[in-house]
């Protein structure tokens, strides 16, 4: 294995093990409503954009 694919690896690994630990986080801390609010928002502006794309690409 090179190198570069270890780093690939461990950074891998450690952005798993971080997610891990604000998962589990998140089990024990209520979540904070300005902060699903914003992620909803988000989410919400993503689609919106996704779908004007799909229809700019079918009107061509």
């Amino acid at each position: 294995m090179t190198d570069v694919t270890m780093d690939l690896l461990i950074g891998a690994e450690d952005r798993e093990l971080e997610l891990g630990r604000d998962a589990a986080q998140d089990l024990f801390q209520p979540p904070d409503p300005d902060r699903l609010a914003a992620e909803l928002q988000d989410m919400a502006d993503k689609r919106s954009q996704v779908a004007a794309e799909a229809a700019a690409l079918r009107l061509g």
